[in-house]
């Protein structure tokens, strides 16, 4: 009976966790649907294309997307080690990129300090620095993890940043062919499937240092 009880109990609590990690997945999926609904619908229905314009809605859900990515990734970089934090540095870094990229920093009430850093040859050089000191560290401490990168493809972190790399470059596609509705969404979906990978890697780690081949453990 006790047994029976034990087994009864194992099985609702496992129930329970993936209950746990299935709810989250879904509320986010459901906020994404909803999102690229409403912008369909005021763009196609109603005509509302000024929402699609630079600076506008559109382009500021994205900058949003962009800045949590980094700024959890940063933040979490300060309490993790080694090949983790150096992940947490290389896509923060990344994210804080495309920030700067859509964010017009010269028109913004700022600074010239920020002005200067985040704008024009300032951004480019600081930048570079930073890829250039992130890359130096990764080849000196860390370039075994490039041995397994089939694998790597199978992290479920890596897929959710691949297919918003994917619909960053349909973005591109769409720029150059004169397509605003289409550059614009599939880089806002692109912006929010990569804060989505970076949410996933930084509460759920294992899904990506799992999938990578290390000496030690991290």
């Amino acid at each position: 009976m006790i047994s029976r009880n034990s087994d009864n109990m194992g099985f609702l609590a496992e129930k329970k966790l993936k209950y746990y990690h299935v709810l989250p997945i879904t509320v986010i999926g459901a906020v994404v649907i909803l999102i690229n609904g409403w912008v369909l619908y005021q763009v196609i229905e109603l005509g509302n294309s000024s929402i699609i314009d630079e600076n506008n809605l559109v382009e500021n859900l994205q900058v949003i997307c962009y800045s949590f990515s980094a700024v959890i990734l940063l933040i979490n970089a300060l309490r993790v080690s080694k090949l983790t934090k150096w992940l947490n540095l290389f896509f923060g870094v990344t994210c804080l990129s495309f920030v700067l990229r859509e964010l017009d920093v010269e028109d913004l009430n700022v600074p010239d300090l920020f002005i200067l850093l985040g704008s024009g040859k300032g951004r480019n050089i600081m930048f570079i620095v930073a890829f250039t000191a992130l890359f130096s560290v990764f080849f000196k401490h860390y370039r075994y993890a490039l041995s397994g990168l089939k694998r790597l493809s199978r992290s479920p972190v890596v897929q959710i940043c691949l297919l918003g790399c994917i619909l960053q470059m349909l973005g591109v596609v769409g720029e150059e062919n004169d397509m605003e509705l289409l550059e614009e969404v599939s880089e806002m979906n692109g912006a929010k499937l990569i804060a989505i990978s970076a949410l996933v890697f930084v509460s759920k780690p294992r899904l990506l240092m799992d999938y990578i081949d290390t000496p030690e453990k991290e």
